[in-house]
């Protein structure tokens, strides 16, 4: 039968600690190695005439996502990601069409930027700025999560204090953990200046 959290050991409790801090520090260590955002000079510029209506997809699932794919000489071309929140939807649904000429910047079939008539459609430094904080608040709260989670396990036993009527009483480390934790994505947010940096809406005004 499964203990409860107040039935295990210290040493069963520090286990857990330890798994949570081993996943926190990989969680960590990834938000270093996502795939930076290219410099624009490093993209490829071609213009391009759409040969059939754009098409703005979504996939099922828990974990769903949107993208758009643009249609040329049988190429598919992908805006997808942090960089098609920054579409410019209402000009898009607009103009572009089949048979539009448009300018693209690209990193293989992935698009960057997006020109229409001197307008553009995207923003390459909006999305630039917005990847760069999205990946600082991660690796801020998964730090924090590292840490809380790292420090119980600097004790041989777990530490008490003396309450009001002097009773020996251990330090309840979960609901302190759990405090920090959420102070930590609350000084995340304040650092951001913005929720649109961890909001989950399709698109972002700007």
């Amino acid at each position: 039968m499964k203990k409860s959290w107040s039935e295990l050991t210290w040493n069963e409790k520090k286990a857990k600690f330890s798994i949570f801090a081993g996943i926190f520090l990989l969680l960590s260590i990834f938000t270093f190695f996502q795939t930076p955002h290219p410099k624009i000079e490093d993209l490829k510029e071609i213009e391009i005439k759409l040969d059939r209506e754009p098409k703005f997809k979504k996939s099922r699932g828990k974990n769903s996502s949107n993208w758009l794919g643009i249609y040329s000489e049988n190429i598919e071309y992908k805006l997808d990601g942090i960089d098609y929140k920054y579409l410019k939807i209402e000009s898009f649904n607009k103009n572009i069409h089949k048979d539009t000429i448009i300018t693209i910047k690209l990193s293989e079939e992935n698009i960057y930027e997006m020109v229409y008539k001197n307008e553009d459609l995207t923003d390459y430094n909006l999305t630039q700025i917005h990847k760069t904080k999205n990946r600082t608040f991660c690796q801020i709260i998964f730090f924090s999560g590292f840490i809380l989670n790292s420090f119980p396990l600097f004790f041989k036993r777990n530490p008490v204090y003396k309450n009001y009527y002097s009773e020996k009483k251990e330090i309840n480390f979960i609901k302190i953990f759990a405090f920090l934790w959420f102070s930590s994505i609350i000084i995340a947010i304040i650092y951001l200046g913005d929720l649109k940096y961890i909001s989950g809406s399709e698109f972002i005004n700007h």
